[in-house]
């Protein structure tokens, strides 16, 4: 059991980093949206909905289901945030697979990292959101 203390600094601690991370989820699905689905997409054919913690896009017929959850991973004691990507199968019974998560801490960085400069992906820095769901895209056609 923790002591009173620490319990209360951690429960504080994770309140407000769960904003934060709800923040940048926002902030990386209203890019994605604007930047696929907008006036000018990078790509064309790319249906992007946004509903509350999630990110649908449509693509080449196939729907892909991006999830925000913060979670805390185990043996730490802070949250971070968990972005569930799932592919949306329609036949025999629709049904959604698990693709891969995403995890970031309260400022936007992932464990995973840019191809042509090995920096982490920051899910608030534009060029990191623009390739990181091109590839996320591509990922899907291959499912």
């Amino acid at each position: 059991m923790l002591a009173t203390e620490k319990l209360i600094k951690d429960l504080n601690t994770n309140q407000r980093r769960a904003e934060q991370l709800v923040a940048k989820f926002d902030y990386f699905s209203e890019l994605v949206k604007k930047s696929f689905a907008g006036d000018y997409p990078l790509v064309n054919g790319v249906s992007v909905e946004t509903t509350g913690q999630s990110l649908e896009a449509l693509f080449c017929q196939k729907t892909m289901l991006l999830v925000f959850k913060p979670t805390i991973p185990k043996g730490q004691s802070y949250l971070k945030g968990s972005i569930e990507i799932y592919i949306r199968e329609d036949f025999p019974k629709q049904s959604f697979s698990l693709l891969k998560t995403i995890m970031f801490d309260h400022d936007g960085e992932t464990g995973l990292k840019m191809p042509s400069i090995s920096d982490p992906i920051n899910i608030n820095v534009d060029t990191h959101v623009i390739n990181l769901f091109l590839n996320l895209l591509n990922e899907l056609l291959a499912a």
